[in-house]
Order: structure tokens, then sequence, then C-alpha cells
């Protein structure tokens, strides 16, 4: 990896997020430095009414490698696509704005830096999860291997992209969906990490 371009870019979009913002910011941000590890994080800011413009603008002039841009509101999707064109890192991450982090939540997907295509993180445990949630979240990995084939124990958690790979996507969609191709793909499992809050 180079030592001037950043290793990881971490995308986060963020609407009305202003309560517990900041200090999932920082902890992510202190994540890089306490692994040795380059990061960068864009913040995206999708047509917040709260102060989470005034707080990703602090946030972008006191830390370094972290950049802060507006937009009307768009959806999770069309936030991660205005990322991923301003980011610079090897790889692309989108992370959420209510998920503090810790050194050990990237570390695994670090390791993998290099070695695979796509990093593909997997929860052990549903936290919080009622019966009908949890046939939800076995059921669904189970359409999209029908859908497309891939055969992921879970598809809607912490992910990672080779940017160089995803720049060849064209996503035409605020959704969050995307056709895979014949990538390396490593899976990954990782922490039950909570959510801070129900967004």
């Amino acid at each position: 990896m180079s030592a001037t371009v950043p290793a990881l870019s971490l995308v986060v979009p963020a609407f009305n997020e202003e309560e517990l913002f900041d200090h999932c910011m920082r902890t992510l941000h202190g994540c890089g430095a306490q692994l040795g590890l380059l990061i960068e994080i864009v913040i995206v800011d999708d047509g917040s009414t709260d102060r989470t413009p005034q707080v990703a603008d602090t946030l972008a002039r006191e830390l370094p490698r972290v950049a802060a841009c507006h937009q009307p509101n768009q959806g999770i999707g069309g936030a991660f696509r205005t990322g991923t064109q301003e980011a610079t890192g090897e790889y692309l991450m989108l992370w959420p704005a209510d998920m503090p982090a810790a050194p050990e939540d990237l570390a695994p997907f670090a390791a993998l830096f290099g070695h695979a295509d796509v990093i593909v993180g997997v929860r052990r445990r549903r936290i919080g999860y009622n019966p009908l949630m949890r046939f939800n979240a076995w059921l669904y990995p189970h359409i999209v291997r029908w859908l497309f084939g891939l055969r992921l124990r879970d598809v809607k958690w912490i992910q990672a992209y080779r940017r160089e790979k995803f720049a060849q996507i064209q996503l035409r969609s605020r959704a969050s969906r995307c056709w895979w191709r014949r990538w390396c793909v490593s899976v990954m499992p990782g922490p039950p990490l909570p959510r801070s809050t129900s967004r």
C-alpha cells in the first residue's frame, strides 16, 4: 500500500445524527492511528435538518483526512454514491454514522487488504433481534443467493471494496444494489456491534 494514499476510505452517510455523531466519528478516526492504518473519513450530510451539517464541518476542520460534503436528501444509497466519488483510499467501506468503532472492529478487514477485492463482515450474533427479525435475517441471504448466486451468510453488514474494482460498477440507483463480478471475495466473522440509534 502507498504511504501517501489512504489504505481505507470510510464513507459515512449522515441524516439527522447530531446526538452521537461527533463521538462516533472521533472514535472511528482514532482507530486508524491505533492500528497504524492510514484512513480517511468522507462524511456525506444527506440533507439533515438538525445540527449534523455543522458537526460534520467541525470534524472536517479539526481532524486530518476527514472531509464533509452536503447534498439534498437522497437516501443511504445516494449518499454512499456521493461519498465514493470523493474517496481516495485503496479500499472503500460504508460505515453507519451512529456506530462507534474500536480498533478490533477494523483490524480483521485491514489484515485482508491486498488479498481480496471484497471483504464481507459476518455478524456472529444479532443483538436485540426479535423472532421475526431473526427469521428475516436468515431469509434475506437465501433470497440473495437465489437471485444473484452469492453464497454469503450476511449481506447487510460492514463490507470493504477495493476502490478500483468498485469504480467499474455503474450505480444507477439510489438503493444499495449492484451486480457482482468475478472478484475475490473474503468472508470474515465480525463482532455483533450494537447500533446507537434505531435509524
